[in-house]
């Protein structure tokens, strides 16, 4: 029931992430007028977000996402940029509650994988690829309705999703193995 509800959670986040994503493209990158360092550590900082960092963002979404150049639209970039940091950090640190539920469900088979060091085969336990190809569909309809036109846009976004799926599997891992240790 725990993970059914914490599921919902982060389904929650596909529309607003992806609305976003689609107000993000519409601009170009302006990255050379702000320190990205400066930003990563101040949202990281004030949010105590851990698991997407602003060079990673640049590198996941931005670049590919938008056209270089600068435009007249420093504040408005900034302020999209810090929600959908935000938004996908929250959505990858659900992983560590989903962590914590697959970990009690079968504590036996977690602790062998961590004594013997096996990691990928723990990735292999906690994977649910019906549920990784529903979240994909799912993203796929949403991201559809917005970037109706650009194929290569929305093939952007479909990987976009599968790395936050990737990063928040490594924070289900991470989360499994720091509990072992306790």
């Amino acid at each position: 029931m725990e993970l059914y509800r914490l599921r919902k959670k982060i389904e929650s986040f596909e529309e607003p992430i992806i609305k976003l994503l689609y107000k993000r493209s519409l601009y170009k990158q302006n990255l050379s007028n702000f320190d990205s360092n400066y930003l990563s550590l101040r949202l990281l900082k004030r949010d105590s977000l851990d698991n997407i960092e602003f060079k990673e963002y640049i590198d996941l979404l931005i670049t590919p996402l938008c056209e270089s150049g600068e435009d007249s639209f420093l504040k408005t970039t900034k302020r999209l940029n810090k929600k959908i940091i935000r938004l996908i950090n929250k959505r990858v640190n659900l992983g560590k509650k989903v962590g914590k539920v697959k970990l009690k469900r079968d504590y036996q088979t977690f602790n062998e994988l961590k004594l013997s060091n096996e990691l990928e085969k723990m990735e292999e336990i906690i994977t649910n690829s019906d549920l990784e190809n529903k979240i994909l569909e799912r993203v796929s309809s949403m991201y559809s309705l917005y970037f109706q036109d650009d194929a290569k846009k929305r093939e952007i976004i479909k990987q976009i999703y599968e790395k936050i799926i990737k990063k928040t599997k490594e924070v289900q891992i991470e989360e499994i193995v720091r509990k072992l240790n306790t």
